[in-house]
């Protein structure tokens, strides 16, 4: 899934150079991490424990992404 929205990224905005959308995604990357661990802190359900850490690990996919 990463992958093919990367590359929806770069050929639907090939105007921006494929290097402006990395600020947004860096912060919705940022975001991401923050927000689910912060909410997975306080979970004593099993499964909304493990849709937290699956909205954080998104965060971190998304930072290699942003990497390139």
């Amino acid at each position: 899934m990463f992958s093919a929205t990367l590359r929806l990224i770069i050929e639907a905005y090939p105007v921006l150079g494929g290097g402006a959308w990395r600020g947004s995604l860096m912060l919705l990357a940022g975001l991401s991490m923050i927000i689910g661990n912060l909410l997975a802190l306080h979970q004593m359900s099993a499964k909304r424990l493990l849709a937290y850490s699956a909205v954080t690990h998104t965060g971190y996919l998304a930072v290699g992404l942003a990497a390139g």
